[in-house]
Formats: C-alpha cells, sequence, structure tokens
C-alpha cells in the first residue's frame, strides 16, 4: 500500500514535470517560429530591395562602365554605362551641335562602317530611333548623340566599330547638295 501510494505519488510528480517540460518547450518553439517569421519578413525585405537595384530593359550585351577618380566632376551629359554587343544591335551617331535641332526621331540615315571601306564599300541604312536630350561635349568638340537602328545583315560587326553617316532631312536644292552648301 505505501509502495503504491509512493509509485502514484512519482507519477504524479513524473507528469508534473513533464507537462512543465512540454509547456517550455512549447514556449521555446513559439520563440524561435516568431524568429523565423522575422528572419523571413527581412529576407522579403532584402529582395524586394534587390529588386529594386535590377535593371529590366529590352536589351542584352556587355555593360560598360566608365571609371570617374573621386572628386570628378560628373555632370548629366556625361556617359556613366553602355551595353555593347547583344543580340539587337544600335549604331551610335554623334551629331555636330550645329546640325542638333535638324535631327529628329524617325529621320533616315545611311551609314559606311570603317571596316568595311575599301574597294567596295558597303551603305548600311536605317532611322533614328531616339535622341539625347543634352548636347555632350569632349574637348572642344560638341555634340548631340542618336541612337539608330541597325541591320547588320549578316556581317560579323565588331562592338566600337566607327562610323561615317549621312542622316536625311526634309528637302533640299540638288545644286546645294552638288556644291556641299548646307542652309
Amino acid at each position: 500500500m505505501i509502495h503504491e501510494t509512493l509509485l502514484r505519488k512519482d507519477e504524479q510528480i513524473g507528469k508534473e514535470l513533464l507537462a512543465r517540460e512540454q509547456e517550455t518547450y512549447k514556449k521555446e518553439i513559439d520563440a524561435m517560429q516568431r524568429e523565423i517569421g522575422a528572419a523571413k519578413g527581412a529576407v522579403r525585405r532584402a529582395e524586394a530591395h534587390c529588386r529594386t537595384k535590377k535593371i529590366y530593359a529590352p536589351i542584352s550585351g556587355q555593360l560598360l562602365r566608365y571609371e570617374f577618380v573621386v572628386g570628378e566632376l560628373v555632370r548629366p551629359d556625361g556617359v556613366l554605362y553602355e551595353v555593347f554587343g547583344g543580340t539587337r544591335q544600335v549604331l551610335k551617331l554623334q551629331i555636330s551641335e550645329r546640325y542638333a535641332a535638324k535631327v529628329a526621331i524617325g529621320q533616315l540615315y545611311s551609314a559606311r562602317l570603317e571596316s568595311f571601306r575599301g574597294f567596295q564599300t558597303h551603305y548600311f541604312k536605317g532611322k533614328i530611333e531616339s535622341l539625347r536630350n543634352v548636347i555632350q561635349a569632349e574637348g572642344r568638340s560638341t555634340y548631340r548623340v542618336a541612337y539608330c537602328d541597325f541591320n547588320a545583315e549578316g556581317r560579323n560587326i565588331q562592338p566600337g566599330t566607327t562610323a561615317s553617316a549621312r542622316i536625311y532631312y526634309g528637302k533640299s536644292c540638288l545644286w546645294f547638295h552638288l556644291f556641299n552648301i548646307d542652309l
């Protein structure tokens, strides 16, 4: 009888200790779940921050970053990054400031690439797709940049190839064209 009473008492104490341990474990699990929730929130915020830094554009290619020294003035007309290569090629023309006001989006051009210059000179044709809104300067020359569509016609053209281009605008007199007079 005493033995059974002690056994029941031990069982009672064991159940109470087990209940206390389970309660402690449940509290620890709840705290860990809150930490996991906070960590998931931090991950979502970090992912959202990374998504704001990504550049999404309908272009592909190799990104070229221009280097600047500390303290150098970077102006709005300066180029910080450029994309070369990729699946879609773009012809970038520097139009002298003197003629910049005469050029508009949609005008046609004819360009001769320096790498295809020679006995059988080939002219590439297309139209201007966009213009920069600022006049840039390099040394004493000032110019506006025009971005043109470009069809390589199956030829292998390396990024950075230079070109000479003629942009067609308005109507002109044949004599002005022959004597290279521009009004």
